[in-house]
């Protein structure tokens, strides 16, 4: 019988896995595997339960920070990074108070916020820090 359940919970976690963006449940359904060949080879429940715990332990403390080092660098830049860095010209006075600021990259206008709260007046060189949403946060 606890080949079924054990069987049952592996599947259960793999369908878990697949149904959630990062590495969450594969883990445990790695674990259930290890305490269903328990069971097939006639263990006790305890020794399954044990030998779920340690195989789960051991993949999540050894193999997930591998595996998420490895996904991250996957991931592609895209051309708004390439804004991250530049020097760009205030076209129209920024104050984070009244929600005012802008600024044209690449031919394209963007509103833009202070990193510090700072006033920056219209014609003023500032660097772009970073992206939040449409928003380009600058500094001096």
């Amino acid at each position: 019988m606890s080949n079924i359940v054990w069987l049952i919970i592996a599947v259960i976690f793999a369908v878990l896995e697949g149904a959630t963006v990062g590495l969450v449940c594969i883990w445990f359904s790695g674990g259930a595997l290890a305490a269903w060949i328990c069971a097939a080879l006639g263990l006790g429940i305890w020794w399954q339960i044990g030998v779920f715990i340690a195989i789960t332990s051991l993949l999540l403390i050894f193999t997930r920070p591998v595996v998420k080092k490895l996904l991250s660098k996957n991931g592609s830049k895209t051309n708004l990074d390439r804004i991250i860095g530049k020097s760009v010209v205030i076209s129209e006075k920024v104050d984070n108070l009244k929600q005012t600021g802008r600024c044209v990259i690449n031919g394209v206008s963007w509103s833009v916020r202070s990193d510090d709260g700072g006033v920056l007046e219209a014609g003023e060189t500032v660097t772009v820090k970073d992206i939040e949403g449409v928003h380009l946060v600058v500094k001096k």
